[in-house]
């Protein structure tokens, strides 16, 4: 198999215009992405410094758009030197294009306040969802291994699997014709190239998971319908997760030095510190060469242009490694074989990693950056302790008050006025249509025949219907921005309701 094999612009949907050139196909992928209202909240969800006024800081929307730049270029440069130095006849549009749009939509499913937040909703449903479910079936589930699997999107919560839910099922364009099961209707090539973890439980020795229970069929399906191994990354993927880990920590370093957390001088000291032994080649020790001076330079009028200087020094060298190590292992990847990443076993490794490790001394760690994020690891923990109230109902009980919601939508309903769960039927009200659609798709489907959960044991009807309303809440929350989380969660703690 050849990667030009593996850019089949066939949908899950259905949709894909036969008489389209693959690139076509490629670029709609695009459209669908920059006019989707989760890809546009990306621009008040924080990269570090969540609820930041300064615009000159970055946003994830503004982070994805950087990522997406260095994406492109990447492919560029690797489909180039495929064709050149092993004759593939690889269409560079549709390449870059995938890549592109992979790179945009990487931080799509990232709740508020990034991983703190995805840490409060993992422990919330740790600490509370035996409880919870207790609370809604009045009694104790089955065996442990029974709730365990129950709850495993939850305890497993992270940004990546849920950015393919939302791709897969939060993100419809109604007017387009799209039905809501099939999200944005993105082409294959771009869903599988958003998977960095292809499993949907950690396999030993693992930190995260790829996509959800829920997803799962859908993500099978992607890979048998343009004959990929399942449990495999896509190779497309490698350049998406490159560019990442290329972009993030200089860019976070950047934001520090913009809001006088950390200077220049001081960054480049500890960085030079961390690789002064190491040696890459010329091009490594140029870049030490450049650490190095800037490690002596004082004061604030020099920072914003040697910072750029550096940056755009280390990029490119990073992504010329990138480019090598892809076109090295290019056999193992399309194999599905290759082990780690293009930043693995190289120079830029070293680099890569020295940056993160004065990340994690002087910018993670700095009052500014943990300051909100133990306000953010509160917000989200109190959201899901209230919302959760739904979580405790019977299933007749919520899907009543589902129903008299429903009614309430487009008349005056005496039903909503006396509603006998007065609290339960105005917190419902507060869960978007967005999420309320999805709940109600899987349900429907699954009442038709048409879905089942397969791996998750012998759950009963009523067990998957709690799963699904489970999933309605963490999809809500999920899709917040920052800011509104903390005005929501204001607001049920009465604390501002203006």
């Amino acid at each position: 198999m050849s990667l030009k094999d593996l850019l089949n612009p066939v949908r899950l949907g259905g949709m894909a215009q036969s008489s389209r050139a693959h690139s076509e196909e490629f670029l709609s992928d695009h459209s669908y992405i920059v006019y989707c209202t989760a890809f546009r909240r990306l621009q008040q969800k924080a990269q570090v410094f969540s609820l930041e006024t300064d615009s000159a800081i970055r946003s994830r929307l503004t982070h994805s758009l950087e990522v997406a730049d260095t994406g492109r270029r990447l492919a560029n440069d690797i489909v180039g030197r495929l064709r050149e130095e092993k004759g593939e006849d690889v269409d560079l549009l549709s390449v870059c294009s995938v890549v592109e749009n992979a790179c945009l939509l990487h931080d799509i499913g990232n709740p508020p306040f990034g991983h703190f937040g995805e840490m409060a909703i993992q422990k919330w449903a740790r600490d509370n969802g035996l409880g919870v479910y207790k609370e809604a079936f009045g009694r104790a589930p089955e065996s442990r291994t029974h709730i365990n699997l129950l709850l495993s999107d939850f305890i497993n919560f992270d940004g990546n699997p849920q950015g393919i839910r939302t791709i897969l099922h939060l993100g419809a364009v109604k007017t387009s014709g799209l039905d809501g099961k099939n999200g944005l209707n993105l082409t294959i090539p771009t869903i599988l190239s958003v998977i960095k973890y292809p499993w949907h439980i950690k396999p030993e020795g693992k930190k995260k998971i790829g996509y959800f229970f829920s997803e799962k069929d859908d993500v099978e399906t992607c890979c048998f319908s343009i004959g990929w191994n399942k449990g495999i990354k896509y190779p497309l993927m490698y350049i998406m997760e490159a560019s990442d880990d290329i972009c993030y920590s200089l860019s976070d370093i950047s934001d520090g030095i913009e809001k006088g957390v950390i200077t220049l001088a001081d960054f480049c000291k500890d960085l030079f510190d961390e690789i002064v032994y190491v040696s890459g080649g010329e091009d490594f020790d140029k870049i030490k060469s450049l650490i190095e001076y800037n490690s002596h330079r004082r004061g604030k009028s020099p920072q914003k242009d040697s910072l750029n200087e550096l940056t755009i020094t280390i990029c490119r060298y990073m992504m010329k490694t990138a480019a090598d190590s892809f076109l090295e292992n290019y056999d193992r990847i399309l194999s599905g074989t290759y082990e780690g990443d293009l930043l693995t076993n190289n120079s830029s490794a070293i680099l890569k990693n020295a940056i993160k490790t004065v990340c994690r001394k002087n910018l993670y760690r700095s009052y500014e950056a943990e300051k909100v994020e133990i306000s953010g690891f509160r917000i989200i923990t109190g959201l899901l302790t209230h919302f959760s109230t739904l979580l405790s109902l019977k299933k007749e009980v919520f899907e009543n008050l589902l129903e008299i919601k429903e009614k309430g939508r487009t008349k005056e309903c005496d039903e909503y006025k006396s509603a006998p769960r007065d609290i339960e039927l105005r917190i419902l009200s507060r869960i978007s249509n967005n999420a309320i659609n999805a709940y109600k798709s899987y349900k429907a489907l699954y009442e038709s025949g048409g879905y089942r959960p397969f791996g998750m044991g012998n759950i009963t009807d009523r067990e998957f219907e709690w799963w699904l309303r489970f999933h309605m809440i963490i999809d809500h929350i999920s899709g917040m921005t920052d800011r509104f989380a903390l005005e929501t969660y204001q607001m049920f703690e009465g604390i501002n309701i203006a």
